[in-house]
């Protein structure tokens, strides 16, 4: 039976679809994460860095600072460095705090904003997952879809409780799109679907370039079905391409300065991408051009060769103006950058390691374990399915055959990855719910066996990966295993509270992945930020620390004017500025207290002083 068929009555086929079941179990599920660890909350804590400095960036622009300003909040001091984030997000969480603002302080109603505004779009992400779905699913499957979704370990990863980051958002946005782009394919005759499309994909690419992806996906999609049958038509593709250059247009004017509008960047909204999003409304306005002239000009193999031949010529036109626009939005990242970080960081991790194939089969059946099933029974619906329906179908197949060898480069795809492959993975589940159903009608089993026999379908197909990727976990796990166990809360908070520390701001050098936190908590500068446009900061800091000539190192300080500073005795980022039979370094000597005679060991208290040792510059 295909998805689109609709299953006979039977046993239990008349009772109304729980539509509203999935919300309010994963309401449940974060309601009980809270109650499980509510130090988190009351300590105003965070999950990683990225918050921290969404937040400072929100704070400055409540606090009156300028809209167009893109600087990080007193990070790589002396010289400053900018952030690739824009706009919307840091509007949403003004949005939620306001409400608050009458109870509490303006800081105090942004923290809970940003800590609450993920579950609360992962909420809306269900609920728009399950609309998106309802032109390819039956009606009784969707509620049984919503549970498996509540399943997705790299989806709660970014919707995570204390996660104040745009990631969730851009999901929430992608899969809107997802969802208005079926519709553009399958509607008749209906345009709504198709500038709802581009309004979604501009809003999408003005919050984050990655939607790019996402975007020359719905754009073949429909480019294949209007070749192949003429649905969207000429007209449709037209409006929606103007509808998606016109807004991006209107993102860029209202995200830049005047003076900024050409700065070419690839990292965020730029004169690039208003170009590179340009050319589909350029070709298909030609098209339709030709076709009002000579309405048989582009049918059968010529629309296929002038699709061809428009690829090839927008492709060109992009390598020869923006040359670098093929090779990402980190194609301005220092090299040196990438090796002392950017591979370091766990969402740009690949997860193929041959050197570790326990590992690689851990990571794989983890967060892509619906693939093993799903990708057969993805095509077996392409190939069964016709008309509208089967074009709806490769949209969902063209994005899987992107996103899923992107998770394989790079984690941080996964989310979109398992958004897609659950959707056939929910369709074989509703085939064997329906055998089981027919099965149990022909013994004549009653309806409390039927709904058990039905439950325990739904909780295998539900558990089944996450059990054997924790299996495989166990089994990975090495004795000498030790997790990062330095939080800078704690010490961010001593820092920005001692009153001999805290009565002018100083200049702190300390981990990379500490400093978001550090600038959050205290009114001091940091050096390193984890963030692909703070070279000096991120390349200074790994440079004091491994330094073996005390001059080197002492050189970095004086030359930013380093007041503190500060590092963590254990965890993953220590190992890096660990020496390796070239001599101990910086970090080493600070380690065992040879400390040069230019820093100050400082006291900590007991509890802080069992991670983190504080010094300060003597001049």
């Amino acid at each position: 039976m295909t998805p689109s068929q609709s299953a006979p009555q039977t046993l239990g086929q008349n009772a109304q679809p729980l539509w509203l079941f999935p919300i309010l179990l994963l309401v449940l599920l974060q309601v009980v994460m809270v109650w499980r660890n509510p130090g988190m909350l009351e300590n105003r804590q965070l999950l990683d860095p990225d918050g921290y400095t969404r937040l400072a960036r929100v704070e400055a622009l409540a606090d009156g600072g300028g809209w167009y300003d893109d600087a990080a909040v007193r990070a790589n001091v002396p010289y400053g460095t900018t952030l690739h984030w824009t706009r919307p997000f840091d509007l949403l969480l003004l949005a939620v705090a306001l409400p608050l603002v009458p109870f509490t302080s303006i800081n105090s109603a942004l923290y809970w904003s940003g800590a609450l505004i993920n579950p609360i779009l992962l909420v809306m992400t269900l609920a728009a997952l399950m609309w998106a779905v309802k032109p390819l699913l039956r009606r009784e499957d969707i509620p049984y879809f919503g549970v498996l979704v509540l399943a997705l370990p790299a989806v709660h990863a970014y919707f995570g409780i204390g996660r104040a980051d745009h990631h969730g958002l851009i999901l929430l946005l992608f899969v809107v799109l997802l969802g208005v782009g079926v519709r553009a394919l399958t509607a008749e005759a209906d345009r709504g679907p198709l500038i709802a499309t581009g309004l979604a994909a501009a809003l999408s690419v003005w919050v984050s370039v990655e939607a790019l992806v996402a975007i020359a996906v719905v754009l073949l999609s429909l480019t294949v079905s209007w070749v192949a049958r003429d649905r969207p038509g000429t007209r449709g593709l037209t409006i929606l391409s103007f509808c998606l250059w016109m807004v991006v247009i209107i993102g860029l004017v209202v995200e830049r300065a005047p003076n900024a509008l050409l700065v070419v960047e690839y990292d965020r909204l730029s004169i690039v991408h208003v170009f590179v999003l340009g050319l589909p409304a350029l070709f298909f306005a030609s098209v339709a051009v030709m076709e009002g002239r000579f309405p048989t000009w582009s049918q059968g193999f010529r629309r296929l060769a002038v699709t061809v031949a428009g690829a090839f010529f927008g492709c060109g036109m992009v390598a020869l103006i923006f040359p670098q626009f093929f090779d990402g939005p980190y194609v301005d990242v220092d090299p040196r950058v990438v090796t002392v970080w950017l591979e370091r960081v766990q969402e740009v991790r690949p997860l193929i390691s041959p050197e570790h194939p326990l590992r690689t089969a851990r990571e794989i059946v983890f967060l892509l374990g619906h693939a093993i099933v799903g990708l057969p029974v993805l095509v077996w619906i392409v190939l069964s399915q016709k008309g509208s329906q089967r074009q709806a179908w490769i949209l969902i197949a063209l994005a899987t055959c992107a996103y899923v060898p992107l998770t394989l480069y790079q984690a941080r795809w996964a989310a979109y990855a398992e958004l897609l492959l659950v959707i056939p993975y929910a369709v074989l589940m509703g085939i064997v719910l329906d055998g089981l159903r027919k099965m149990f009608a022909d013994f004549g089993a009653s309806a409390a066996l039927v709904a058990v026999s039905r439950a325990g379908v739904v909780v295998v197909f539900t558990c089944t990966f996450l059990v054997i990727g924790a299996l495989l976990h166990r089994l990975e796990a090495a004795p000498g295993f030790r997790p990062n166990v330095c939080s800078p809360t704690g010490v961010a908070t001593y820092l920005g509270s001692d009153p001999h520390l805290a009565r002018a701001p100083r200049r702190v050098l300390a981990f990379v992945f500490d400093g978001p936190e550090i600038a959050y908590r205290s009114p001091h500068f940091v050096v390193a930020t984890p963030y692909q446009r703070n070279t000096r900061g991120i390349l200074d800091t790994y440079g004091f620390f491994t330094a073996t000539d005390e001059a080197q190192a002492r050189d970095i300080i004086e030359r930013r004017r380093i007041d503190l500073v500060l590092l963590c005795r254990q965890g993953n980022e220590a190992e890096q500025y660990r020496g390796e039979g070239s001599g101990m370094t910086i970090y080493d000597k600070l380690l065992v207290q040879s400390v040069p005679a230019w820093l100050r060991p400082r006291q900590l208290s007991e509890t802080l002083a069992a991670t983190y040792s504080l010094f300060e510059v003597v001049r």
